[in-house]
């Protein structure tokens, strides 16, 4: 599930879903109580898993993730209120809290998870959101780092600044201008990279990484399927009939391994929050393929 979609150019997000789709069920997502994207095609698939497991009374799906990512606005988002407090810091969600969505399909708000990769550092887990920034005992080691992950004039045009040396005179000038100063007139270089790291945090400053290119005559399509068109579900063992062959022999012969009908997004209504990204990076050129897709519910 890839929320907050709208942080990213509309392309990326398609080049994203396109990539991982090939390996897992993808689908792009918006999490918000006013217009969200995705929650259609999202409850389409919670519908269909709860018909895989049609011997059991209801199952249970939990939001796994990282930090900060929107699990529990997600939740909020399918249950059209505020059933699990969100919070714009990473560690919000302390214990496991069961949500009902709807008849046998229950929810799971769960703490982020950190996942034990010895290649993270520990800028990587600041900047990844994991660590809350005000238990960060020295904040402006992290700045050189971010400064060289977001382009230069979406800094320049979030703190209206035109240039500076390096990420000291960058932190002085951010300190100078929010009037963040120590006694005697000296600039409070830790106060002001709190603020850059809370703004990278929240999504206030543009970001992205890049996708990988898409296979020679492979088109940025707008409407991506989910899963293969044309699969059932079966979870019978002996279902007869060809279909039922069909369907097992699609999911890899394994009977307990059942296959999903198509699900659809219409990626033509991704959008990036309004003036966030400049036109090189919106690339307008990616905008003119099929716009074929069923509307969302």
């Amino acid at each position: 599930l890839l929320n907050k979609c709208d942080l990213v150019p509309a392309w990326v997000a398609r080049r994203w879903m396109a990539t991982l789709s090939k390996e897992y069920p993808t689908l792009a997502f918006h999490a918000t109580q006013g217009k969200p994207f995705g929650k259609g095609a999202l409850l389409g698939l919670l519908r269909q898993l709860a018909r895989l497991k049609a011997d059991k009374q209801s199952i249970s799906v939990g939001m796994v993730g990282y930090p900060n990512v929107g699990k529990s606005s997600v939740i909020n988002t399918l249950r059209d209120k505020k059933v699990c407090p969100t919070a714009p810091v990473p560690g919000e969600t302390k214990v496991w809290r069961y949500v009902s969505l709807m008849r046998r399909i229950n929810l799971i708000d769960c703490p982020g998870v950190v996942y034990n990769n010895e290649s993270n550092s520990e800028v990587d887990s600041v900047l990844k959101g994991v660590v809350r920034i005000d238990r960060l005992e020295d904040a402006t080691e992290y700045i050189t780092d971010l400064l060289a992950r977001v382009k230069r004039q979406y800094v320049q045009k979030a703190y209206k600044l035109r240039s500076w040396l390096d990420a000291e005179d960058f932190l002085a000038q951010v300190a100078q201008m929010s009037g963040k100063m120590l006694p005697g007139g000296e600039a409070d270089l830790n106060t002001a990279a709190r603020m850059v790291l809370t703004d990278w945090q929240r999504g206030r400053l543009p970001y992205f990484t890049t996708p990988p290119e898409l296979p020679e005559g492979h088109k940025d399509t707008k409407s991506l399927p989910l899963i293969p068109r044309g699969r059932t579900i079966n979870t019978s063992a002996g279902a007869a009939g060809d279909k039922a062959g069909k369907d097992d022999e699609r999911a890899g012969g394994d009977p307990d391994v059942a296959a999903m009908p198509e699900i659809n997004q219409p990626l033509h209504d991704l959008r990036a929050v309004e003036g966030m990204f400049d036109p090189e990076d919106e690339r307008p050129d990616m905008d003119d393929g099929d716009r074929s897709g069923e509307e969302e519910e």
